[in-house]
């Protein structure tokens, strides 16, 4: 056949309403069609996207699309090049995309990250990876690596330790449990929560070779650790517990689902999970990692953090089927020295995936700096560092 002179690319939506306006204010691209049915957007180099209400698209093709149930995902995916992904994360994430994967190298020779707009269409913006390396800043060259620390970690034990204690309070203890600790770090509080579990086994899961040697020493009988990611949890478990370690991880409505099927009938999911994303401290970071040398060394690169609000927890159990639902926000009132004991802190957590994209050679002035910058917000000592948290707890159904 001859070659077509345009592609047009036309996607079926549930709202056209809804979706024109999360289109809109994710790109801001130029309507070139916007009638009640159909709305159709120019793209530059002449490239044109359209959306479709299903129903009308169902007259032209004789049978309706199907409805994607809410948090899956349609058989259609929109695979963007852009010279600044970053940048278009952010804007996807105003718009109330559903961040899938991260930013990271592909296979393919991309940096891309993936997305879903509200009718589970998958938006992919992406970058070659040798325009990076070309601008000396590939996102893919991590050494030497940034490893985890666990004494820095532990200097903050008894703040991490309270909501620990109130995470623990959601979980309902019988004899003979089956435990998976996601995210079990030094080791300290798994074993601490397999001494409320009387009989029970306990497995504490950590990918930092560093954390899994440090909690080695804890082990027991009934307690045993395994350097392993989380996400490759297998079998049933009676409790699957997380202490602030799924925010490290994208798409939470996939992430639950999973969880939920390692659960035995009758198993618990109890949660806590860091929501401090819009704190000064997370927010200086990403603003620090614009500017110059650093934003040209992570190529504009910022972490889009993929926890969602409490609602949204909440709905989301119930729509997994868990019973007996619990989600609440919590605010910690920490009282650290200084603003140098605030900047230890985001260095033990928050702060590393930025070192570990940076070349050795800028890390300690990115540290350096962003310690410039919490002096000058809290000059004072000590300074109040509120944490919000987010608690969650459901039980799957028995039958």
């Amino acid at each position: 056949m001859p070659p077509p002179r345009h592609v047009l690319t036309i996607l079926a939506v549930r709202d056209l309403r809804l979706a024109s306006r999360f289109y809109d204010r994710a790109f801001g691209w130029t309507k070139s069609v916007n009638e009640t049915v159909y709305v159709e957007y120019e793209l530059p180099g002449g490239q044109r996207v359209g959306l479709y209400d299903r129903v009308a698209f169902g007259r032209n093709t004789g049978r309706v699309p199907a409805a994607i149930t809410e948090g899956e995902l349609a058989p259609a995916e929109l695979y963007l090049h852009v010279d600044q992904p970053e940048a278009a994360m952010r804007s996807l994430a105003d718009a109330g995309a559903r961040l899938l994967s991260g930013l990271e190298p592909r296979a393919w020779g991309d940096e891309a990250a993936y997305f879903a707009d509200p009718d589970g269409n998958v938006i992919v913006v992406a970058r070659e990876l040798s325009s990076v390396r070309a601008a000396g800043a590939s996102s893919a060259k991590r050494e030497p690596p940034v490893e985890w620390d666990p004494d820095r970690y532990l200097r903050f034990e008894a703040e991490r330790a309270a909501p620990f204690e109130e995470t623990c309070q959601l979980v309902r203890p019988r004899a003979g449990m089956r435990v998976a600790d996601l995210g079990c770090g030094a080791g300290d509080l798994t074993s601490r929560l397999a001494a409320r579990l009387p009989d029970s086994e306990v497995l504490g899961l950590d990918s930092s070779p560093a954390m899994i040697e440090r909690a080695s020493r804890l082990a027991g009988p009934r307690l045993r650790f395994e350097r392993r990611d989380l996400q490759t949890l297998e079998g049933r478990w009676d409790l699957v517990f997380a202490h602030a370690s799924l925010q490290w991880v994208d798409d939470h409505p996939a992430l639950l689902a999973r969880l939920r099927d390692h659960l035995a009938p009758g198993g618990q999911l109890a949660a806590q999970i860091p929501a401090n994303h819009g704190h000064f401290t997370h927010t200086a970071l990403a603003e620090l990692a614009g500017q110059p040398p650093f934003g040209e060394a992570l190529a504009s690169w910022v972490r889009v953090p993929p926890v969602l609000r409490p609602s949204e927890y909440a709905e989301l159990l119930f729509r997994l089927g868990f019973e007996s639902i619990s989600v609440r926000l919590v605010v910690y009132p920490h009282v650290l020295k200084d603003a140098d004991a605030v900047v230890e802190w985001m260095r033990g957590t928050g702060m590393l995936p930025y070192l570990e994209r940076l070349p050795e050679s800028l890390r300690e002035p990115f540290i350096d700096g962003y310690r410039e910058v919490l002096r000058a917000r809290w000059p004072e000592k000590p300074v109040f560092f509120g944490f919000d948290r987010i608690l969650l707890a459901g039980t799957r159904p028995v039958v």
